[in-house]
């Protein structure tokens, strides 16, 4: 009976050169307007609705996830809202930037005003967010 010859077949390791495993996190730093790095960031007692736009920057080992969220939160009678948000659902690659703007709206009752901001990626599970501060005056 006639069979398939056995033949030995070998094979080299593939060239994995240039190729690398992301298996880093997101961080991110705030900018405010004038492109200066904070973690505070004060509207003052301007008298009337103003806004500020952040520019966000991805500072981290690994590009965001589509999860990628900035979130807002008041205390104080405060309200700080989110305006022109350009960060949330995109993905952003490492050392690049997205903008988002955070409206203070003056109003009742008088005093200081607290609230933040954070730019986070729940994606990553352990990523702990980044926060800014934000303050007004009524």
């Amino acid at each position: 009976m006639a069979g398939n010859p056995i033949s030995t077949l070998s094979f080299a390791p593939p060239n994995t050169t240039g190729i690398t495993v992301n298996d880093g996190y997101p961080q991110f730093e705030w900018y405010n307007s004038g492109s200066t790095l904070t973690t505070d960031h004060d509207y003052g007692s301007p008298g009337t609705d103003t806004s500020e736009t952040f520019t966000i920057k991805n500072i981290g080992t690994a590009p965001t996830k589509v999860s990628f969220d900035v979130s807002i939160t008041n205390s104080d009678s405060a309200t700080f809202l989110k305006g022109t948000d350009n960060c949330s659902g995109n993905i952003i690659a490492i050392n690049d930037t997205c903008t988002v703007q955070i409206d203070y709206i003056d109003k009742f009752p008088a005093g200081s005003k607290l609230g933040d901001a954070t730019a986070n990626d729940p994606g990553f599970g352990t990523n702990p967010g980044y926060q800014i501060i934000l303050r007004g005056f009524k």
